[in-house]
């Protein structure tokens, strides 16, 4: 298993009324073949800007990327004109916005809305395309999937249209999916099929996933790693479960104190919030940017912004408190 996708030093900017809003602040990972890397934090830390800036997204005003490099195979993307990345797009790296119900088209069919995305991307004609439609709406759990290629978006429930996003992106074999919180608009029972769905064709396709989320409580059991942000920054990264059972950056912890417990007796759950607001993204002083907010600064915290540093083999925390100042199990 090697690199598929090595993000480094990436920072996208945002000029408004003056302001230059620093969304995505020096962010580097990487994405292995064929593994789930989940990227978490609270709304505004910049999950959404990094996907779109993978994707050379960003419309230009307001926003641009000033820095950085996205190396996919081997080549760094960032630097492809815009007709070589729109065959990049749907083709070897899809993305699943948030709400389905906006990204599809509601005046085209479902079946043209996929068959056109196959047509994009292959030197193949229209039957190729209506049969590789009507295969993958099959294999995303779509029932009568022939006869639903003619119906149109509004005829398909929130977690069907889901499902429809997801062939879609599927749909030219991509070799990375950027799905940007794929299950915010459903229920919970549908949110565990969906993302179930999404890891089960991952194993079986080999398809690499960037699941970008506000809930830590799903990560453990459907990421392989994470990349926890805050404030335009990864604060913490490492393997899933290592960082779910032992988070090493206070901001980490006050996300996982925050999952309501079901295990906890009835009359006893209780929420626990990060107190505070994130900063503003366009006036950043100096120090930890989560120094406001965190039970366990330091005066060194107010003064010093900590890179991160590896505190275990495979897990890295962008925090200058060590075990013995900082208790996890006590949250944020």
């Amino acid at each position: 298993m090697g690199s598929l996708l090595e993000v480094r030093n990436l920072k996208t900017r945002f000029y408004t009324q003056g302001r230059e809003i620093h969304a995505v602040d020096g962010v580097s990972f990487d994405i292995q073949v064929g593994e789930t890397l989940a990227i978490v934090g609270e709304s505004g830390c910049g999950k959404s800007v990094t996907a779109l800036s993978l994707l050379s997204l960003i419309p230009w005003p307001p926003g641009r990327i000033i820095d950085g490099e996205v190396w996919f195979l081997g080549e760094n993307i960032l630097d492809f004109d815009a007709e070589r990345m729109r065959r990049i797009r749907g083709k070897e790296i899809s993305m699943i916005f948030q709400e389905p119900m906006t990204s599809l088209n509601p005046i085209l069919s479902i079946g043209r809305q996929l068959t056109e995305t196959v047509m994009a991307h292959s030197d193949g004609g229209q039957r190729a395309a209506h049969a590789r439609a009507v295969e993958m709406l099959a294999k995303v759990g779509i029932p009568e999937p022939a006869r639903r290629m003619t119906q149109y978006p509004h005829q398909f429930s929130g977690g069907m249209r889901q499902r429809v996003m997801i062939a879609m992106a599927l749909i030219c074999s991509p070799k990375l999916i950027l799905a940007d919180e794929p299950t915010t608009a459903l229920d919970v029972t549908i949110q565990a099929q969906i993302l179930a769905l999404m890891k089960a064709l991952s194993v079986e396709t080999g398809v690499s996933v960037v699941l970008i989320t506000h809930n830590l409580g799903i990560v453990a059991r459907y990421a392989d790693r994470v990349n926890v942000m805050y404030a335009g920054r990864i604060v913490e990264q490492g393997v899933a479960r290592a960082i779910y059972a032992h988070p090493r950056h206070p901001y980490t912890s006050g996300l996982i104190a925050s999952v309501p417990r079901m295990n906890e007796p009835r009359g006893r759950q209780r929420l626990v919030p990060i107190e505070g607001q994130p900063p503003d993204l366009g006036a950043l002083g100096a120090g930890c940017r989560f120094y406001p907010r965190c039970k366990y600064r330091r005066e060194p915290c107010r003064t010093n912004d900590p890179p991160l540093r590896e505190v275990e083999p495979g897990h890295w925390s962008a925090c200058l408190l060590t075990d013995l100042e900082f208790d996890p199990a006590a949250g944020s």
